[in-house]
């Protein structure tokens, strides 16, 4: 990618990397608004059908599902800052690097070091959210869970973030499903807040051999003007089932094989080993599948109704192979 690409102070409202995906798709075989929009609202509907059957709940207003107007505007815009596509006589068309991230997507490849390093060079707000964090003690803020735009920034302001809510919703969700930073709601106070932490490490070991191309990690990048090494948190399997345990045992109250939510407890591991809910799946599947001191079992269910429709796409746990969700998590000891 060229190191020159224009900046700009708005981030597009796209909080799911599937649209840009779609998008893209839909460019490769000839662009036209009207494939674009089916595109996109299949992948909405489907979005909306997921969130419904985790509740239990009926089907969403297919009405409400085919206006994607909006959401195609932005996921075109997004597109086309990052470098994804180019317009000419009102058609879309990919660039080479658009065509190159869609093989990778393709391939089974993992598009999440390109995207961060084009959003974090294209949107500075991207910057100033990771710069944040990462400044403050522990890597985390707490922030209220609001759509009050003033309640909100007269919290940021305590951690020198200017960005408004409306883009800090965006970064925080495009980078926690890049696996940068991770976020669960919780009262603090009896107030409903949401505790927000970086799941990579940010150095400023600069020119270090470990650094790739911006297609890969460790990433070599640059924040507000300091140039640094990203590098996604791992945990490694001991560390992971320990603390997993740890964890449970103080949701049940030291009681073995009692059900907790599968997103209740990944978000307090997580938050505990400062890893992507990502790593927590894949960690956590290999723990279903054998581990010879842990026995972990997964049960279906429903998720509760309460959450906010961006907190049930994030608590969707991972599905089995019949297609139903791990809503809940049971663990015990095994015997010797």
């Amino acid at each position: 990618m060229s190191g020159a690409l224009q900046t700009y102070k708005r981030v597009p409202l796209v909080k799911r990397t599937e649209y840009i995906f779609d998008f893209l798709a839909v460019v490769k075989n000839g662009y036209s608004k009207e494939a674009t929009e089916t595109k996109l609202a299949e992948r909405k509907r489907f979005f909306e059908i997921e969130k419904m059957r985790a509740v239990g709940r009926g089907h969403p207003s297919t009405a409400r599902l085919k206006k994607t107007a909006r959401l195609l505007y932005f996921t075109q815009t997004l597109s086309r800052q990052i470098g994804l596509v180019e317009l000419n006589d009102g058609i879309y068309y990919l660039t080479r690097t658009g065509d190159d991230l869609l093989q990778t997507v393709a391939q089974g490849g993992e598009p999440d070091a390109f995207l961060l390093s084009a959003l974090l060079r294209t949107y500075p707000s991207f910057q100033e959210v990771f710069a944040a964090i990462d400044a403050t003690k522990g890597r985390e803020m707490i922030l209220p869970s609001t759509v009050v735009k003033s309640v909100f920034s007269e919290h940021a302001t305590q951690y020198e973030l200017s960005v408004d809510l409306w883009t800090f919703d965006i970064v925080r969700d495009l980078s926690s499903q890049l696996g940068m930073l991770n976020w669960f709601r919780e009262f603090v106070d009896e107030k409903r807040m949401q505790r927000v932490f970086l799941t990579s490490t940010i150095s400023n070991e600069v020119g270090s051999s470990d650094a790739r191309d911006c297609y890969h990690f460790p990433l070599q990048t640059a924040i507000l003007g300091r140039t640094v090494v990203i590098t996604p948190n791992n945990s490694d399997f001991t560390s992971f089932r320990e603390t997993l345990w740890k964890e449970y045992l103080t949701m049940t109250k030291y009681v073995p094989r009692k059900p907790v939510f599968y997103s209740a407890l990944r978000a307090r591991t997580c938050y505990a080993l400062r890893i992507s809910d990502r790593s927590f799946d894949r960690l956590a599947g290999k723990l279903m599948e054998n581990d010879d001191k842990y026995l972990l079992l997964a049960g279906g269910g429903s998720l509760p109704f309460s959450r906010d429709s961006a907190g049930v796409l994030k608590s969707l746990p991972p599905q089995t192979s019949r297609g139903t969700y791990m809503i809940y998590l049971k663990m015990d000891e095994r015997r010797k």
